[in-house]
């Protein structure tokens, strides 16, 4: 399935860029590559790959435990704007106008 034209020009104003027709086919036949790579990984068969760790990995692998987290209140006390206990920050995309704000 190739990427339409429809999509490529979405992706370009999300992006916030504007292309000449040559770099657009360039970067678009690109895109379709990397695409088509991701929907064959897609299709691999992973039922049995099984869960079991490599001894001879370099790498070890990481083990996700629960630890105390930062305080809150000392987090926050650090941001240069805050709003009913959350992070205030600027708005980078609109999304009903598409630019910035």
């Amino acid at each position: 399935m190739k990427l339409t034209d429809m999509e490529f020009s979405e992706l370009e104003a999300l992006a916030r860029i504007e292309l000449d027709p040559e770099e657009r086919d360039r970067l678009r036949l690109q895109l379709d590559r990397v695409l088509g790579f991701v929907r064959k990984l897609a299709e691999v068969e992973t039922d049995e790959a099984g869960t079991d760790v490599d001894a001879s990995s370099p790498v070890p692998p990481s083990v996700d435990e629960p630890r105390a987290c930062l305080d809150r209140e000392d987090v926050l006390g650090q941001a240069p704007d805050r709003e009913d206990g959350f992070f205030r920050v600027p708005l980078v995309i609109d999304r009903e106008g598409g630019g910035e704000s």
